[in-house]
């Protein structure tokens, strides 16, 4: 008898855990590619390096994906770090929210609303 009732209360919990690991994880199913998120997010972000005059040594590098949190890297050609951060947000295959840059530690520029497809 008592096999019996713990196979009931282990069952329920058996099938819980499979349905939360289940959307955990996979793949999103909407919403722009996270290459088009991280290629449009770079563009922007040298758009606005171009506009305060600070020329990039080589390229910008972004990772993350939307909806979430877009970090972008690079040297500026004088050795500076640069830095910008996308909160990203959805809607179909939109994608925008504010940034921040930041050049050797101190805000360049934060911008309210900028696209990221």
């Amino acid at each position: 008898m008592h096999v019996l009732t713990g196979a009931r209360l282990l069952l329920p919990a058996a099938v819980l855990t499979a349905a939360l690991a289940g959307g955990c994880g996979g793949s999103k199913s909407s919403g722009p590619s996270t290459a088009t998120v991280r290629n449009t997010t770079a563009a922007d972000v040298e758009s606005v390096l171009r506009s305060h005059n600070v020329t990039v040594k080589g390229s910008i590098s972004c990772f993350g994906q939307a909806p979430g949190i877009v970090d972008c890297h690079g040297t500026a050609s004088d050795g500076k770090d640069i830095t910008a951060t996308l909160t990203a947000a959805t809607s179909g295959l939109s994608c925008t929210g504010p940034m921040v840059v930041n050049v050797n530690r101190t805000q360049l520029a934060a911008l309210p609303d900028e696209k990221c497809s």
